[in-house]
């Protein structure tokens, strides 16, 4: 490390070590999806000093992103998620090596988005379809990623945990995500298998949103965007972005 790197990231060296540091350095992350989990588990590799990120989201920052999303904030509503955030992780850590990729991952840009050499992948893809996708072509090509459940609607942090896809439980998203990888993918199809595909996620149940006239409560069925959907609150969607993160420094740091 040079004075600056030093300065900059001692506190990481003194915990994990010369070794485990030039491994985060040395290290390329890729974060699909820009929003409120995925900025947050960005934040977090670059405050590791992971030397190399790329990201992947095609949105743009809206003022209702605020509440949520780190990169958010009066000044880069308008901008790309992505271009906010390379200036974030810039601003972080100059030395690191930022690669933005304006595109949505679907099934037409989904080979040349997965074309570089990552050691890690972060899904924090809203997209169930989308999500499916990702990780049965990440498990074809052998790299390493994790996955991150639904975080909308949730009020605790004590029961976000980290564990096997095919283990997770009282999560709907996850649930759906297993149906779909054994259905068009062959995955296990006994309950209890191991997908052997790591997932962050919280039991805990949804909570409806609040609405001031009891006759228009929603239903169950929720259209997901920037002005509908569950409610959100930072302190717990950004726990699941850095629960994510956290796996894959000390999975790169113990190589």
């Amino acid at each position: 490390m040079n004075e600056q790197e030093k300065q900059r990231f001692g506190g990481v060296e003194r915990l994990h070590g010369k070794d485990g540091f030039t491994r985060l350095q040395n290290a390329h992350v890729c974060v699909i999806g820009v929003g409120g989990v995925g900025s947050w588990a960005v934040e977090a590799l670059a405050r590791n000093g992971v030397g190399e990120i790329t990201l992947i989201d095609a949105d743009d920052v809206c003022v209702t992103n605020i509440n949520r999303q780190i990169h958010a904030s009066t000044e880069t509503i308008g901008q790309e998620k992505i271009s906010a955030m390379a200036n974030r992780i810039q601003s972080i850590n100059p030395d690191c090596k930022v690669h933005q990729k304006p595109a949505f991952f679907m099934q037409s840009t989904a080979e040349k988005l997965l074309e570089p050499h990552y050691d890690f992948v972060i899904d924090a893809i809203d997209s169930l379809k989308h999500k499916a996708l990702l990780i049965s072509l990440c498990k074809e090509k052998n790299i390493n990623i994790i996955t991150v459940g639904g975080a909308g609607g949730k009020t605790q942090i004590s029961g976000i945990q980290v564990c096997d896809l095919g283990l997770t439980h009282g999560d709907k998203l996850l649930s759906k995500l297993r149906a779909t990888l054994r259905k068009d993918y062959g995955f296990p199809k006994h309950a209890g298998k191991k997908f052997k595909i790591m997932s962050v996620f919280s039991p805990e149940s949804v909570k409806m949103p609040w609405c001031e006239f009891p006759e228009d409560q929603p239903k169950t069925s929720l259209k997901l965007d920037c002005n509908n959907g569950f409610g959100t609150d930072m302190t717990v969607i950004s726990v699941f972005g850095i629960t994510a993160a956290h796996y894959v420094i000390n999975q790169i740091v113990n190589n």
